[in-house]
């Protein structure tokens, strides 16, 4: 199975050369597209499919940024192809996927996007789509349908949605998007997951990312 592997990063370069060889160790063939927006990222240690942002995003910009700057760069790069991966996965430097079992449960879906949609009330805003960003699974096929080119993406944090507590939410801002532009499998959940093995098969390491 060939997957095209998308993360970011923002401080731990060691973290993500451990994720990579991770994923490398479960497929063979997998290809990785990158983006920092902390860190200078070589092609000489990482490939050719890499993004070095000039600026420090933060937390919240930095997910929401890197999520349509990875899946340009597949995009890019599945038009210059004859054959596509069997799936393209997004996820942080700290979310692996540790079970291999779990992880390709979910693949028989046929659906353009896997995620898990937190349902907590504490976190929901009615008519909307709460999406655990720290993993999501795409058919190649839902990339040209989400139309990043002409998709505005919030540059400041103060552009995104917020949520039932009132915090400004990349969960909320890709949900919404994904509900209205793409067939999607939803795994309802209470939380995000970190520290243990969530319903997708990743592993989220349970430590706070630093601004």
């Amino acid at each position: 199975m060939k997957i095209y592997f998308c993360h970011n990063t923002h401080l731990d370069l060691a973290l993500l050369k451990e994720n990579i060889s991770n994923s490398k160790s479960m497929y063979p063939d997998s290809e990785f597209f990158l983006f920092s927006d902390g860190l200078t990222l070589t092609e000489e240690e990482f490939g050719p499919n890499i993004i070095n942002h000039p600026k420090k995003l933060g937390h919240k910009i930095g997910c929401t940024y890197s999520l349509a700057a990875t899946l340009k760069l597949v995009s890019k790069h599945l038009s210059q192809l004859n054959e596509a991966p069997n799936f393209v996965v997004y996820s942080h430097d700290d979310v692996y996927i540790k079970s291999k079992e779990i992880f390709e449960s979910h693949l028989t879906s046929g659906k353009d996007v896997i995620f898990r949609e937190i349902i907590h009330p504490n976190y929901v805003v009615k008519d909307s789509c709460y999406v655990a960003i720290d993993c999501l699974i795409f058919k190649p096929s839902a990339i040209q349908a989400l139309d990043l080119d002409n998709l505005e993406i919030p540059i400041a944090e103060r552009n995104l949605p917020k949520d039932k507590r009132g915090s400004r939410c990349p969960e909320l801002f890709w949900g919404n998007i994904f509900s209205k532009k793409l067939s999607y499998q939803s795994i309802k959940t209470q939380a995000i997951i970190q520290g243990e093995v969530n319903e997708m098969g990743f592993y989220h390491i349970k430590k706070k990312r630093k601004k």
